[in-house]
């Protein structure tokens, strides 16, 4: 969804004032999944289905890798990304910023 699309494009929050309003109202509305809380929750998908997300996390952080490879534009199944959003949290990914350099 759009506001999820947002997200996405303003992780480092340089995106325009507006754009983090708008972002910021979307969160008091509907405040996104504390991950603390989301670590007993069970995947429900492919082969790790009845998993919990930490122990997957913990287990094959290479298939969430995966994941995240394959999900670069954000449309993929909402589990997934919420997986990959829980997995975000505990290992943020590189900001594309700082790897110019190298």
């Amino acid at each position: 969804d759009y506001i999820n699309w947002l997200r996405s494009e303003s992780v480092d929050g340089s995106s325009n004032p507006k754009v983090m309003e708008l972002i910021g109202y979307a969160d008091y509305l509907d405040p996104p999944p504390n991950p603390e809380s989301m670590k007993d929750q069970l995947v429900g998908f492919g082969k790790y289905a009845s998993m919990t997300y930490k122990e997957l996390y913990e287990e094959d952080p290479d298939y969430i890798n995966w994941l995240r490879s394959e999900s670069v534009d954000g449309s993929s199944n909402p589990k997934v990304m919420e997986l990959i959003g829980y997995a975000d949290y505990l290992d943020p990914p590189p900001n594309p910023e700082s790897m110019k350099d190298q």
